[in-house]
């Protein structure tokens, strides 16, 4: 330590889509501080092709490869920079993947609607559908202390091949959750994180998923704020978490005959 100033742990990225301005590949420093938004562009510092420092917003899907970095007293950055809470680069990471997703839809064309788009069955949805939550954001940085009848509602569909259309996903997260009629918990870190991976293994989604719930519960349990009242909304979190978790797990194992229908019906 030099003086009063402390080393800081920040956030660090490269540009995975160079432009005029920039070099693919450049290392740039995030200024932004990530709480619950889900933001599409993130304030940094990067040098430009000219070798000039420059701070600016850019679009968060030009970036990639985001790590923590300790920055010393004598960084030429150091007092410049800010050190981000312990859940900034999980949340960061998360919200790259998300706007990735939505913008490679748009831009390669991909049909994920319900109405079985790339040859996959039309399915058919159960009726009638659970009646919608009715405050997203009253659960958006914790667990539920019941997943909603309508998150395990579209979870169903999903295991069973459902995809909702590109024009859905592009919404944006709250809009987003507002049609699914879930709390932004649920779309953020249940729904959402399966349906930007349409390539990928459903069973192998679902446990994935399913481990990042047990995650969450360890950590809330772990945090030095825990309340150990068994009543108590820590509790409550918990229980939500873990059952979450069970519930994807027995999507994954034993995913429940869908009703479907030849294209056309």
């Amino acid at each position: 330590m030099t003086g009063d100033i402390e080393d800081v742990r920040v956030i660090v990225c490269n540009y995975i889509v160079g432009a005029n301005y920039v070099a693919e590949g450049a290392k740039a420093y995030l200024l932004s501080q990530f709480g619950g938004n889900l933001p599409e562009r993130v304030k940094l510092i990067v040098n430009s092709r000219g070798g000039r420092q420059i701070e600016k917003w850019e679009s968060i899907i030009r970036l990639g490869n985001f790590r923590w970095a300790t920055i010393p007293p004598e960084h030429p950055l150091a007092g410049r920079l800010y050190s981000c809470d312990d859940g900034s680069l999980e949340h960061v990471v998360r919200c790259a993947e998300i706007m990735r997703a939505k913008r490679g839809a748009a831009v390669t064309g991909v049909r994920r609607g319900r109405t079985g788009g790339d040859n996959t069955p039309w399915v058919v949805l159960e009726k009638p559908k659970p009646a919608k939550v009715a405050d997203v954001t009253e659960h958006w940085g914790g667990a539920p202390p019941e997943p909603s009848a309508r998150c395990l509602y579209w979870l169903r569909h999903i295991r069973r091949g459902w995809r909702p259309s590109a024009r859905v996903m592009s919404e944006g997260y709250h809009g987003t959750a507002e049609w699914f009629g879930v709390y932004l918990f649920e779309y953020l870190q249940v729904l959402c994180p399966i349906l930007v991976n349409p390539a990928a293994s459903l069973p192998g989604l679902f446990r994935e998923v399913a481990d990042r719930m047990d995650t969450h519960a360890v950590e809330v349990m772990s945090s030095p704020r825990f309340d150990p009242d068994p009543y108590g909304w820590d509790h409550a979190e918990i229980r939500g978490a873990r059952r979450l978790a069970q519930e994807l797990r027995e999507l994954a194992n034993n995913p429940d005959d869908s009703p479907t229908a030849p294209k056309g019906h």
